[in-house]
């Protein structure tokens, strides 16, 4: 695994870390601890996100501050379902930069 750890989480069943970074986006890692062993359980990856900051884990959804890539570059707010990851679920618009959030509380029953 290579990259800067963005966050740490606990998603009620694998330490999942996130690494991401300026034109590589995000990827995310469920960890299977074992004693003194971690071992990479699933990699799980998000479509159209180039630059990210760091993710919240909530229930079944994940939310991610990110900039898209191309001609539509936009900072935006992503929720993917977790751990399913790739395609995202729904985009907030209009944040200033990706750094904007500093914690989040969300309910994932209202994305469904």
């Amino acid at each position: 695994m290579r990259g800067i750890v963005g966050q740490v989480q606990w998603d009620g069943s694998h330490i999942s870390v996130e690494l991401l970074g300026p034109h590589k986006g995000v990827t995310l890692y469920q960890l299977h601890i074992n004693g003194s062993t971690a071992t990479i359980a699933k990699t799980i990856k998000f479509d159209r996100v180039w630059h990210a900051g760091q993710s919240w884990i909530q229930g079944n959804m994940i939310l991610i501050p990110y900039n898209t890539h191309g001609s539509e570059f936009k900072k935006v707010v992503g929720f993917w379902k977790y751990p399913k990851g790739r395609k995202v679920v729904l985009n907030v618009k209009k944040f200033m930069t990706i750094g904007d959030l500093q914690g989040v509380t969300f309910s994932a029953a209202l994305l469904h």
